[in-house]
């Protein structure tokens, strides 16, 4: 009887401490999701205050109704891809290979993307975004749907091959960005490509992994076809072209007038009509045709690789590019290595920093974009990402690689956003899907190398040198940035050109009836 008592008061103790530890939990996740309601709270009367102190500007980031159905088919895609973030590190038991070559995946994605991504940017600027838009995502639905009946690891190479062959989502919406966005408003913009990255993280990888451990690498791999189908079929029926050889507008006065209706001037007959050869120069100067649309012959445009300034800016975006790609592209293999996380619990976790993430973009990010500017907030970034690369030697328990995960995407934000808004702004008109396609290659190029060189460290070393190589790569970034006066002069000149532009087009508008 005395051990029955002592079993049964030992069960209830359990029921007891079990009770008082669920209410610890609940009482947790109460505070949990208060602050999250009161954090949110303050981001969007923030965002309100912003709106409100702006609402007399002529442009805001919602006055571009073209790039709308562009952000929602880019989240689409990216949801496509986190899907498979929480599955790849399961490839080392499902297939038995190591981590380096779990890294050839990604390698042999980039590498092919490496070759194609400047030519789909070249052939948007002579034949316009949205039909090679549509070839490129055709071409993803290929390689999701090869990737979701793959049995093996060669078949998953050739799926990631083929997707590489496709790959001009990017370089094409980062030039079709450039052509209606303007220079002021640049860095916000391109760092919504990060907030598309951390919105789709809230729960594609979660579902991704769920996805998986119910029904194989079917599952995420449809999943991941299907969104190509929904943004596919987004492009075809929303997006409206912007290519300058489409739509006949050009540099700057694309920006200045893509929102305003154009102006026109009924004048009489025999004004139209040109007597000299000169009139006939101007007329031919002023209303470009497609053959010469940026108002000068194709021989005398300057070319990117003669601009100094563009050269030292995509040389720092390549830097820390290597440096970003060698860490994030092996950052599930580091977690499942690190702390033993399935794919679900991966998901998880992954979801978590993305609202984290969300969070500290529209409350920390947007307000130090407006008080700093983009090249001082772009030095921030980087010495964050220093000091975070050192975080991963000390680095122990789960919560604090969630805090660093904060940091870095904070540090991703200030660099990447600002570094896309000085290719952009250095770029010439009649280049921008070309210059854009060389900036994606150099991400794809990281995207050979990282992984490889992340897989290295993982399979060979230390997990505490994992970040080593990075930091090294990023130490060179901010050495170039810091030394770039040549470069901010020039964008500080082409913004005082840009303002030149809106005060002309803004007295013509006034000076008309």
């Amino acid at each position: 009887m005395f051990t029955y008592f002592l079993i049964y008061m030992f069960t209830y103790f359990l029921i007891y401490l079990f009770s008082y530890f669920l209410i610890f939990l609940f009482t947790c996740l109460l505070i949990f999701l208060s602050t999250l309601f009161f954090i949110s709270w303050k981001a969007y009367r923030s965002v309100r205050k912003l709106k409100k102190r702006n609402k007399n500007q002529k442009r805001t980031p919602s006055k571009y109704p073209n790039l709308k159905p562009l952000w929602m088919a880019i989240f689409s895609d990216i949801i496509g891809f986190s899907l498979l973030i929480a599955v790849t590190p399961n490839f080392t038991t499902l297939f038995g290979i190591s981590f380096l070559q779990v890294s050839l995946i990604s390698s042999a994605n980039g590498l092919f993307s490496f070759i194609s991504a400047p030519i789909w940017g070249k052939l948007s600027d002579k034949y316009g975004r949205k039909p090679l838009l549509q070839i490129s995502q055709l071409g993803t639905l290929l390689g999701f749907a090869i990737l979701a009946f793959s049995g093996s690891y060669e078949m998953i190479i050739i799926s990631r091959i083929v997707d590489g062959i496709f790959g001009g989502n990017f370089p094409i919406a980062k030039a079709s960005i450039n052509d209606v966005v303007e220079p002021k408003d640049m860095a916000r913009e391109m760092t919504n490509m990060g907030i598309a990255h951390n919105l789709a993280n809230l729960f594609a990888p979660a579902l991704g992994g769920f996805l998986y451990i119910q029904f194989g690498l079917m599952g995420p791999g449809l999943a991941a076809a299907f969104t190509s189908i929904f943004t596919l079929t987004l492009t075809y029926f929303k997006y409206k072209e912007t290519a300058p050889i489409k739509i006949g507008i050009i540099g700057n006065e694309a920006k200045s007038t893509s929102q305003t209706e154009p102006e026109t001037e009924s004048k009489p007959e025999t004004e139209s009509k040109p007597e000299t050869e000169s009139d006939m120069e101007k007329i031919s100067k002023s209303n470009p045709k497609p053959d010469n649309i940026h108002g000068m012959a194709p021989m005398d445009r300057e070319k990117w690789y003669k601009n100094p300034s563009l050269i030292r800016a995509l040389s720092i975006m390549g830097f820390s590019s290597f440096g970003f790609m060698t860490l994030i592209s092996n950052f599930a293999n580091f977690a499942y290595a690190k702390f033993s996380l399935d794919a679900t619990t991966l998901g998880l976790l992954l979801m978590l920093t993305a609202v984290v993430q969300v969070i500290t973009r529209f409350t920390i990010y947007i307000p130090l974009l407006k008080k700093l500017g983009e090249y001082l907030l772009a030095l921030i970034g980087f010495v964050i990402y220093l000091i975070v690369f050192i975080a991963f030697y000390f680095l122990t328990e789960l919560y604090q690689f969630v805090v660093i995960l904060v940091f870095f995407s904070l540090a991703t934000s200030a660099t990447r956003g600002s570094m896309t808004s000085f290719i952009s702004n250095l770029a010439n008109p009649w280049e921008r899907g070309n210059v854009q396609g060389i900036a994606t290659s150099l991400d794809t190029f990281a995207q050979i190398i990282g992984p490889l060189i992340g897989g290295t460290l993982l399979t060979y070393f230390d997990l505490k040198w994992f970040t080593s190589v990075s930091w090294v790569f990023m130490l060179i970034a901010l050495v170039l940035l810091v030394t770039a006066k040549q470069m901010r002069h020039d964008l500080s000149q082409k913004n005082e050109n840009f303002h030149k532009v809106q005060l002309n087009h803004k007295a013509k508008s006034e000076a008309q009836p």
